[in-house]
């Protein structure tokens, strides 16, 4: 390969990666010991809807007891919208430990994951005026701050049968909205998934919650991977997930994360915790991913065909 051919496959890949790069908007691992300390992309504040449940033990954020605790991965003011083919994804690693519940119910049964905006106001889901943001814990399960807070809810069973399986919420912004974990009115169903699957207490999961702006409105996948086990006291290693779309009343508007275990007894830690926001070329970008890869296979071309006739020449003058 010649310097020129060379060159062009260096501009051609370095374009591709210019375009299709993706932004990480929070790489928390909790490593400097503290969970209070608002210094993005390295860090986020979380706070807990009790005073005294959440701490940093053993480079992990934990939480002891059902409740909420949230975290705001944008600058306030400055929340992520999805363009049209544009996603926003939520990964972490969570372990589930303490004393599980026996049994399904509405109270106890459930972790529940949100992706909120926090700057929503009741006539405009994705608005990005002041936000509403809590600064301190002891927030409480209902508030008025949250009225306005948009986005969705997915839920995960401790226990699940084969009618209490995951479920996936949107939650409207409005006065009566005032909880990030109390499914009432204000949450709107969107779909059922998963499987019957039990949680194996003690083991750790890695956690995705992905949404993606489409053409029609917004699509969601919540998945949850590690060891589960079946009634007959078998462990298999799957994921359990959920898809749900909103092609009614899209909320493409991001920047709060919410964590809610239910179970007074139970403990959850949370590590390794990313926000990655992929974004879909520019117009003018993609023009320069046409123009150098055009520019790439024309100079290939014309080197092919130059080594032939190099070729050609050479056996014509070994003949003569």
């Amino acid at each position: 390969m010649n310097k020129i051919t060379l060159f062009s496959l260096l501009l051609f890949t370095s374009l591709i990666l210019r375009v299709t790069s993706q932004t990480v908007l929070l790489n928390e691992d909790f490593s400097d010991g503290s969970r209070t300390n608002q210094a993005l992309p390295a860090s986020s504040a979380w706070f807990s809807s009790t005073a005294g449940s959440l701490s940093v033990l053993s480079g992990a954020l934990t939480r002891n007891g059902a409740g909420s605790i949230i975290t705001y991965f944008t600058n306030s003011g400055a929340p992520i919208q999805l363009a049209v083919g544009e996603k926003l994804r939520v990964t972490y690693s969570l372990i589930l430990s303490g004393t599980p519940p026996t049994a399904p119910s509405p109270v106890d049964s459930f972790l529940r994951v949100g992706l909120y905006n926090s700057h929503g106001t009741s006539s405009d889901a994705n608005a990005t005026t002041t936000a509403t943001r809590f600064t301190a814990d002891s927030f409480g399960t209902i508030t008025a701050a949250v009225a306005n807070y948009s986005g969705y809810l997915a839920t995960a069973p401790y226990t699940p049968t084969a009618t209490n399986k995951m479920q996936s919420f949107e939650k409207l912004s409005d006065s009566s909205s005032a909880s990030l974990s109390s499914i009432g009115t204000q949450y709107e169903f969107k779909n059922f998934g998963g499987t019957d699957l039990d949680f194996v207490f003690g083991n750790t999961y890695s956690t995705s919650f992905e949404m993606t702006r489409t053409t029609l409105g917004m699509t969601g996948v919540f998945g949850i991977t590690g060891d589960f086990i079946n009634s007959s006291g078998v462990v298999t290693t799957t994921t359990q997930s959920i898809t749900f779309t909103d092609n009614t009343t899209p909320v493409y508007t991001f920047d709060t994360f919410a964590y809610m275990p239910q179970g007074p007894s139970m403990v959850s830690s949370l590590d390794n915790f990313v926000v990655t926001y992929f974004a879909v070329p520019e117009p003018m970008s993609g023009g320069i991913i046409f123009l150098g890869s055009g520019v790439f296979f024309a100079v290939y071309i014309k080197n092919i065909f130059s080594k032939r006739l190099m070729g050609s020449k050479k056996l014509k003058m070994a003949m003569a």
